[in-house]
């Protein structure tokens, strides 16, 4: 009886995970506008705060987190309702949060989810069966059976593998995920299982980049990797020696598939178009500067001129695919200087919360690491990618004031005696 209520908890919280990275990434925008958006947000909202509310260690510190939460929803909210009017989508002062759990809220919620299980045996099978199977199975199934998908909802139609997982907005997922669930499993087991975790991520990793499209996805699959042992300081349970080794594999399998033609192979394939180029989006770099500099340095040139003049310089291309040079050309020297205010704020707070945690709280520090894990991953994608990605920040900065305010609050109560602070 005790195994099938282990083996029922464990399917449980298997099903949760499905829904929740299911309704983590709202619908496709250019199928569904941004009433997709909005209905995905609220779905949210509504399970963050269940999750929240539900989980016996934050319960009692939830008032904060809901606060925080709940008015800067109200705020997305409101401000994606006046975008269906005027059109506007991708702006700095303009919020479009279609990547809400790509990184740090993903494992946040995860973290909370999976901290009262205790069959070490089940998680371990949950990990094995969530990274070894379920994106090499989906590339394939998408490979062999493209036709079917290229009209969904759910699927670029110039893409062969699904949005939701694969493309290279979303190239990290899951190695993410499988980071996260391995930050429970390896405080809780022996030794020897430590070198089994660094297999299943070191395949997940290659799976990554295997079937990702993104060259960006690669560069953040490996800074993921070496933030993460050092983050957690794996490389007390692992030698060092095994890390590196693991590292230069790597390096080794990106050289082999790029030599041999396979990641070009398998992206020509995947698609009806011709796989951009990097000389492409130099070009695209380019001429966005070239606008900025003829414009007004430190306002810049607006979102409806910007749009119309990229286009006449660079072709069809009306974005530049860098969000700092799309702050830069639309929002000039102002904008560029709220936008690197705001990152760095995110990642002191994140650091300085991970200090304060480091011996205290073993749950708030997993936290800030996904998070600065997280943020530099964003830092780099958003280098290469469309301008849309950016946008998700703001949320970013709602979880990150939520988190201070629970430091703040736990310390006060700390002081008090009317907690123990572990």
């Amino acid at each position: 009886m005790t195994k099938l209520k282990g083996f029922y908890k464990m399917l449980k919280y298997f099903f949760y995970s499905i829904f929740l990275v299911y309704f983590s990434f709202p619908l496709y925008l250019e199928n569904f506008k941004k009433i997709g958006v909005i209905i995905h947000l609220i779905i949210l909202f509504l399970l963050i705060m269940i999750l929240l509310i539900k989980n016996k260690n934050i319960r009692k510190y939830s008032n904060s987190i809901v606060k925080y939460l709940f008015f800067l929803f109200i705020y997305v909210f409101i401000i994606l309702l006046t975008s269906l009017f005027n059109g506007v989508s991708t702006d700095i002062f303009y919020i479009c949060l279609y990547l809400i759990f790509y990184y740090g809220l993903f494992g946040y919620i995860v973290i909370f989810m999976i901290n009262n299980i205790k069959q070490i045996k089940g998680l371990f099978m949950y990990i094995f069966i969530v990274s070894f199977f379920t994106g090499p199975i989906l590339g394939m199934v998408q490979y062999f059976r493209k036709e079917m998908f290229f009209n969904a909802p759910y699927f670029d139609s110039n893409r062969l593998v699904p949005i939701n997982l694969f493309d290279p907005n979303y190239a990290m997922l899951p190695l993410i995920f499988t980071l996260v669930l391995n930050i429970f499993f390896l405080n809780n087991c022996k030794k020897r299982w430590n070198y089994i975790l660094l297999l299943s991520t070191l395949l997940t990793i290659l799976t990554a980049i295997f079937l990702t499209f993104s060259r960006s996805g690669i560069m953040v699959t490996v800074v993921i990797f070496l933030l993460y042992f050092w983050l957690f300081q794996i490389y007390n349970r692992i030698k060092m020696s095994s890390i590196f080794l693991s590292l230069i594999g790597i390096f080794v399998a990106i050289i082999i598939f790029s030599y041999l033609g396979i990641y070009d192979s398998y992206t020509n394939s995947s698609r009806i178009n011709n796989v951009e180029n990097v000389d492409t989006r130099v070009e695209q770099w380019k001429g966005a500067l070239i606008l900025w500099e003829n414009s007004n340095l430190l306002l810049g040139l607006g979102k409806k001129d910007y749009i119309n003049d990229l286009g006449q310089i660079t072709g069809n291309f009306i974005s530049t695919h860098n969000l700092y040079c799309q702050v830069l050309v639309q929002r000039g020297l102002l904008g560029i200087l709220f936008l690197f205010s705001l990152i760095i704020y995110i990642l002191h707070s994140l650091i300085s919360i991970r200090r304060i945690a480091m011996k205290n709280n073993q749950l708030l520090f997993n936290i800030s690491n996904i998070l600065i894990m997280g943020l530099v991953g964003y830092l780099i994608m958003v280098f290469t990618l469309s301008d849309d990605i950016g946008f998700y920040l703001w949320f970013y900065l709602g979880i990150t004031i939520a988190l201070k305010s629970l430091v703040k609050k736990m310390k006060l109560e700390k002081q008090s005696g009317d907690i123990l602070y572990d």
